[in-house]
C-alpha cells in the first residue's frame, strides 16, 4: 500500500484562474465562476448537498483512508461541448491535455452535473463517496491491485453481475462489471452506503459478494464488525 497522504496538498491551494476556492468539510472545493454567476441558486444548492454528501464520508471512513481522501480536491466546472455532464475522477495526465481541459484537474474529482446534482444524488446516494474511492484506488492503492483485480475477475466470471435489479425498478448489467475501478467504487458504495445497483449494501453485498467484502474491510482499514454504515434510500 503507498502514503495514504499526500504532502503537497497539506499547503494552502493555489489559485486557479476562473475558479474560486472553498473549504468544505475540509476539502479543497474549486467552483467554476460562470457557474456561480449564470447559475447562482443551482450552484449553492450543489455546494450544500456536497457538504451533506462528504459528512457521509466523514462518518463512515475510517480516520487513516479519510485523512487521504480529505487531500483529493473536488471541482465544480460547467459541461463541457458535446460532453453529456458527468462525476469524474482523473487519473489520466495525456487524457486531459488531449481534450484541453486544465492540468490542474490531475487527482481530482470534478462534477459537471451543477445544474442537476440533486437530481445525480437521488440516483445515486454516495455519489461523493464513489469518486473519491476512485482516487483511493489509484493513489493509495494502485490500480494494479492484486486483491481487487482477483476479486473482479471472480466476480466476472461468477456471472452473478450479469443481470441484477436498479433502484428504479429495471434490470440490467451492474455497472460494477466495466472494470475493476468501478467495480471497486460500486462495492465501496454498497458497503458504507448504498448503490443504485444491487447489490445495494453491506447486506446485500457481502451475501452476494463475500470476497469483495473481505477485500473492502482490509483495503479501507474496517474492523469486520465494525458498523460504520450509513442508512440512506
Amino acid at each position: 500500500m503507498r502514503c495514504c497522504v499526500a504532502d503537497e496538498r497539506t499547503a494552502s491551494p493555489a489559485p486557479i484562474a476562473g475558479y474560486t476556492t472553498h473549504d468544505v468539510e475540509g476539502w479543497v472545493v474549486r467552483v467554476s465562476d460562470r457557474l456561480s454567476q449564470e447559475q447562482p441558486e443551482e450552484t449553492q444548492r450543489a455546494l450544500e448537498l456536497l457538504a451533506e454528501q462528504l459528512r457521509i464520508v466523514i462518518r463512515v471512513l475510517p480516520a487513516e483512508p479519510l485523512a487521504f481522501v480529505r487531500t483529493v480536491p473536488i471541482w465544480f466546472s460547467p459541461p463541457y461541448a458535446g460532453v453529456r455532464p458527468k462525476a469524474e475522477y482523473h487519473s489520466d495526465k495525456e487524457w486531459l491535455e488531449k481534450e484541453g481541459r486544465l492540468k490542474e484537474l490531475y487527482q481530482c474529482v470534478e462534477f459537471t452535473t451543477t445544474a442537476i446534482f440533486e437530481r445525480e444524488i437521488e440516483r445515486m446516494p454516495v455519489i461523493v463517496l464513489h469518486e473519491l474511492a476512485h482516487a483511493y484506488h489509484y493513489q493509495v492503492l494502485g490500480f494494479d491491485n492484486a486483491l481487487i483485480k482477483t476479486a473482479f475477475e471472480r466476480a466476472r466470471n461468477s456471472g452473478s453481475y450479469e443481470v441484477v435489479l436498479r433502484n428504479d425498478g429495471n434490470k440490467e448489467k451492474a455497472y460494477a462489471l466495466t472494470n475493476a475501478q468501478e467495480y471497486f467504487a460500486e462495492s465501496t458504495e454498497a458497503y458504507f452506503g448504498r448503490n443504485d445497483f444491487f447489490p445495494f449494501d453491506r447486506e446485500e453485498l457481502q451475501q452476494h459478494d463475500p470476497a469483495i467484502v473481505k477485500v473492502l474491510q482490509e483495503v479501507w482499514q474496517v474492523e469486520p464488525d465494525a458498523s460504520n454504515a450509513v442508512n440512506v434510500k
